[in-house]
């Protein structure tokens, strides 16, 4: 990228903007939805009164964006240091697609699973515990809730479990095992998209 400027309609400006317009036209007739670019971008995006800043900001936005240094797991200090009078800028960047960690939330889960004991330290954007904890439970409420039925059916099937499993009282029977089969032969008689009458 050209080097970076305060004055507006520079040359390097002009440019610059030229190569932010190239890689969004590339990204639009590519239709592509998760996004990882990077490189020497030279500006640094605590200058205010960069023209390359204003811009490569308005683009990011704009294009629905992160920079990967706003995230809390980028440890990088600087990316360079003048030879001359040895200051510290970060001029590289990467950029990435602001969905790309969202979309991927059952995979990150997927990949906590088994013998690892380890807490996560980030979840689909999350730090805290807490919020951690907050988005496990509107992820299961979704995916619990993302398939239509009908209330009173449903009610119904619940006094009749709720009645079988009072009468046994915790035994094991017949009637309160699913197997993997049972689960799978009902998974799929869902239809995606199929909408019934009265359901909810």
């Amino acid at each position: 990228m050209p080097c970076d400027t305060q004055v507006a309609y520079h040359d390097n400006q002009l440019v610059f903007e030229e190569v932010l317009n190239d890689v969004a036209d590339l990204i639009q007739i590519s239709n592509i939805d998760r996004i990882v670019f990077g490189g020497d971008l030279n500006t640094e995006l605590s200058r205010r009164a960069s023209t390359h800043t204003r811009s490569l900001n308005q683009f990011v936005t704009n294009e629905s964006f992160s920079f990967l240094s706003a995230l809390s797991c980028y440890e990088v200090d600087y990316t360079h240091e003048s030879d001359a009078h040895g200051t510290r800028s970060t001029l590289d960047h990467f950029i990435v697609s602001s969905q790309l960690g969202r979309d991927d939330f059952w995979t990150e889960v997927q990949k906590m699973r088994g013998n690892n004991s380890a807490t996560p330290t980030i979840v689909d954007d999350c730090l805290s515990e807490d919020d951690i904890a907050l988005c496990f439970r509107e992820k299961y409420n979704t995916l619990y809730n993302s398939v239509g039925y009908v209330p009173e059916e449903m009610a119904r099937l619940r006094q009749e479990i709720e009645a079988n499993a009072c009468r046994h009282e915790g035994e094991m029977c017949p009637s309160h095992v699913l197997s993997v089969r049972d689960v799978t032969i009902a998974v799929s008689n869902l239809k995606r998209g199929e909408i019934r009458e009265n359901m909810t």
